[in-house]
């Protein structure tokens, strides 16, 4: 994903926060002793974590070598050894009390660092994202007048070897420099000629870029996906957080309905509050629906994780704890807790240290909501055979981490 108040429809633009107060060390990681092992459980069906599985060992099986994604050989070994056990287990449709002592037997836990603040029980920030739906127009035609735009010819992407990141940009006099800025490329036609749909309103847009996939609904009824395929490069900046330090709302409130409202009731301020965030997304329309994640498969819902590719495994078997919000008539109306496995399927620009986690709530005006909402304290532990260890890779040992870059929103997969 790679990878929002109606959140990841922003709690994503919102997740606030993010400063680089200052640098810490992250710990290795180490198997848990069997006295601290979580109290495993799991509230999904058993058919959406064996879909979940299957997507994580075919994007695995289909990857390029791992030294090329950031991944050291040994574990990514390791991550796929997991999955196949846990797929053989699943096979045999075994009782939950027999499932979590198969796990005891076979399986290490490593629990997932937590951020800096909350170290003392190791909780992560957790929140959510999911798949929007707007009206959109493949032609300019009013009221359909604020453009998705498809990678421009200008926009140069070099792999770094041995990295997750790449460096983006453009040529000028064969130096690679940034690429331009939001602001740019929506005033002075950066992209123009790269048009692959027409939407309603410039805060639709906004948000399918946060989002990073999406449902576009057009004249005749059919419905397209339209899904990431490349970004400016710039850096990611939260427009609820902007909000929040120019008064314009209260930390508590700034969820993306009442940004929504402020956005409404504010015209004047509308395009400059979206350009605060320099970071720009670009699509490709597809006939295939459904969220696709930065391992390049569907996401399952409330099985698909975004995380820090940097500090975890792409497509690695975890346990998630946490709560989740309750809806009554497309409202909030409790909490109720979340326990259960994941895959870590996504990553997105705005997902970065080892303190944060995106969780895919999938399609629909109540996975809007629930996302939304989805802003939450919770642990992550994750799955390796007692056989099979992962590699030195997955011990960040003195990988720097800013102090509070957990706390930012994320792009989805990508950026």
């Amino acid at each position: 994903m790679m990878r929002s108040g109606l959140h990841r429809l922003l709690i994503v633009l919102l997740t606030l926060c993010a400063g680089c107060a200052s640098l810490t060390l992250t710990p290795p990681l180490s198997p848990l002793p069997p006295e601290q092992h979580p109290a495993l459980a799991d509230d999904l069906s058993r058919e959406s974590l064996q879909l979940a599985l299957a997507q994580s060992l075919q994007a695995l099986d289909r990857q390029p070598p791992p030294e090329s994604t950031g991944t050291d050989a040994k574990t990514r070994a390791a991550v796929v050894a997991a999955l196949r056990r846990f797929q053989q287990i699943l096979a045999e449709n075994p009782a939950p009390s027999e499932l979590y002592a198969v796990i005891t037997q076979e399986f290490d836990i490593y629990q997932a660092a937590a951020r800096p603040a909350t170290s003392w029980d190791q909780r992560m920030l957790v929140t959510g994202y999911y798949e929007p739906l707007f009206d959109a127009r493949l032609e300019r035609a009013a009221p359909f007048i604020h453009p998705l735009y498809g990678p421009p010819d200008d926009l140069v992407i070099r792999k770094e070897g041995g990295s997750q990141a790449n460096a983006i940009g453009r040529l000028q006099q064969g130096q690679l420099v940034p690429y331009w800025t939001r602001t740019e490329i929506e005033t002075q036609g950066k992209a123009r000629g790269k048009e692959i749909a027409w939407l309603q309103d410039p805060v639709d847009v906004f948000v399918l870029q946060i989002q990073g996939s999406g449902r576009l609904r057009l004249a005749d009824g059919s419905v397209r996906g339209v899904h990431y395929a490349a970004r400016n490069g710039r850096p990611y900046r939260s427009i609820g957080k902007y909000l929040v330090e120019q008064n314009r709302m209260s930390l508590d409130n700034a969820s993306m309905p009442r940004i929504r409202d402020y956005l409404a009731a504010h015209p004047q301020e509308r395009d400059s509050i979206l350009r605060h965030n320099e970071s720009f997304v670009f699509f490709r329309l597809d006939e295939r629906l459904g969220a696709i994640g930065s391992l390049g498969r569907p996401l399952t819902t409330g099985r698909s994780v975004a995380t820090d590719a940097a500090f975890y495994p792409p497509g690695a078997l975890a346990a998630l704890i946490s709560r989740q919000p309750v809806l009554s008539q497309r409202q909030l109306s409790d909490w109720k807790p979340l326990s259960r496995f994941v895959l870590l399927q996504d990553s997105g620009s705005a997902i970065k240290g080892p303190g944060r986690l995106d969780l895919f709530f999938g399609s629909g005006p109540e996975a809007e909501i629930a996302a939304g909402n989805m802003r939450e304290n919770g642990k992550l532990y994750i799955f390796f055979l007692k056989r099979h260890p992962p590699g030195p890779q997955f011990r960040p040992a003195g990988s720097p981490m800013a102090e509070d870059q957990a706390s930012g929103p994320r792009v989805p997969c990508r950026g």
